[in-house]
């Protein structure tokens, strides 16, 4: 009984590790499903699946590779996104129910980005540069779900296209700036266009800044990301007079992404650090509470070992410190002993004519010099290679210094034993001649 008890005991103790979750930090690209009763977004790499009111998050990809810019098909069943499995972003697709695995549609060596499905649910529209013009401006393209090779969509360049609830028009977005540009405001802003069903184009803003993400939600009306209010805020534009409304009144920082849900009742939105919604008709905003499991799947600090690529060496002008990059961090580290330095430090205290180095923050930084010693000393260790090996020269004198750094350039030059080119064969130099 009592050993019954206790296996009981520690099957609760599992479940409750297993249920423990944390608030998801940074969820990102929030796609509404149509119905608008959930939302599919990308955290740490995967795509997640959470209620429209936030809550527990189910994962619906599990894969080393970074996956994001959900999209669902009308019907709800299934979601296209982006993926660099094998490199670039392609598009993929799956079913929500995760009933099979991420079907791979595109197969281009550029960045493809899925914006839509079509309105007959049988392929997926989405934006590339995979035949670059000479303006840079991405295209946008069809890939069937049954496979095939993509064709283009328009002639027109765009990109963060949307079809209407008919499947009549489509909006989408053209304009030279990058959308991460902030208070960008000129000719290469980008602005807001609709392709009608007879294949023409019809320009929706005429702002002079920045307009985005278009989402429909109704058949007059669309869901839109501008800074006509000064930072990036959703407005709802009527496409019949042009009218545009805020809808968002967020500070600080600017909003990004928005979407519509097909039904129209509700938009999503990263904000900060979160996921937020607000009503079509506007009102306050709410910030989701998203539960994703505790364990994360990589660990918040990485130790790597690195036998190559440290370079762009740097010393402090006060030859204290030398500065270099592995791999594109920064490393900094002492390069005088100790004792060299607070004799240093105490001549510019006894010495009036040193006392212009002087800086408060010297014995701050003396404080961490084991620490910058064991960086270097771990950075050093890990990156020398035969071919190209660290040096540690003592810095405590600069003409010692010198000399030793001199002694081993000589030293490897020797080494190469580097020998003047044979002259050309067959020319007789005694004949030759200038004039």
């Amino acid at each position: 009984m009592t050993r019954r008890v206790f296996c009981s005991l520690v099957f609760a103790i599992s479940l409750a590790v297993t249920a423990t979750a944390i608030e998801a930090p940074l969820p990102r690209h929030p796609a509404p499903s149509p119905d608008g009763s959930q939302i599919a977004f990308s955290w740490q790499g995967d795509l997640w699946l959470v209620p429209a009111q936030g809550g527990q998050a189910a994962r619906l990809t599990a894969h080393p590779a970074v996956e994001r810019f959900p999209v669902w098909s009308g019907d709800g069943r299934l979601i296209a996104f982006a993926s660099n499995r094998h490199g670039n972003d392609d598009v993929f697709v799956m079913p929500v129910n995760r009933s099979e695995a991420p079907a791979r549609l595109s197969f281009a060596s550029t960045a493809d980005t899925p914006e839509s499905f079509t309105p007959d649910g049988a392929a997926v529209l989405f934006s590339s540069n995979r035949a670059e013009s000479v303006r840079r401006g991405s295209q946008l393209w069809v890939v069937k779900l049954s496979g095939g090779t993509p064709a283009l969509a328009q002639n027109a360049l765009g990109e963060n296209a949307a079809y209407s609830p008919d499947g009549e028009s489509l909006a989408f977005v053209r304009g030279g700036t990058p959308w991460t540009r902030r208070g960008y405001r000129g000719s290469g802003s980008r602005d807001l266009w609709l392709r009608t069903a007879d294949e023409k184009y019809a320009r929706l803003t005429e702002f002079d800044g920045d307009d985005d993400n278009p989402s429909w939600i109704d058949g007059g009306s669309i869901a839109f990301l501008s800074s006509r209010s000064g930072r990036k805020n959703v407005f709802r534009l009527d496409t019949a007079t042009g009218n545009a409304v805020q809808l968002t009144f967020h500070d600080g920082t600017a909003v990004r992404f928005p979407r519509a849900s097909a039904d129209g009742s509700i938009i999503a939105y990263e904000f900060e650090d979160g996921i937020w919604v607000v009503s079509p008709d506007g009102g306050d905003p709410t910030r989701l509470s998203i539960q994703v499991p505790a364990d994360e799947i990589k660990n918040p600090v990485q130790r790597k070992t690195s036998t190559d690529d440290a370079d762009e060496l740097a010393i402090s002008p006060d030859e204290k410190l030398a500065a270099f990059v592995v791999h594109g961090d920064v490393f900094v580290t002492g390069i005088v002993s100790k004792d060299e330095q607070k004799d240093r430090l105490q001549a510019r205290i006894a010495d009036p004519e040193k006392r212009w180095k002087w800086s408060s923050g010297d014995l701050e930084e003396r404080k961490l010099w084991d620490e910058y010693l064991k960086a270097f000393e771990d950075v050093i260790s890990a990156t020398s290679t035969d071919c190209a090996p660290w040096y540690i020269v003592p810095a405590n004198r600069k003409w010692y210094r010198n000399l030793v750094v001199a002694d081993r350039v000589v030293d490897a030059l020797e080494n190469m034993k580097l020998k003047t080119p044979s002259a050309p064969e067959g020319v007789d130099f005694a004949k030759l001649k200038i004039v």
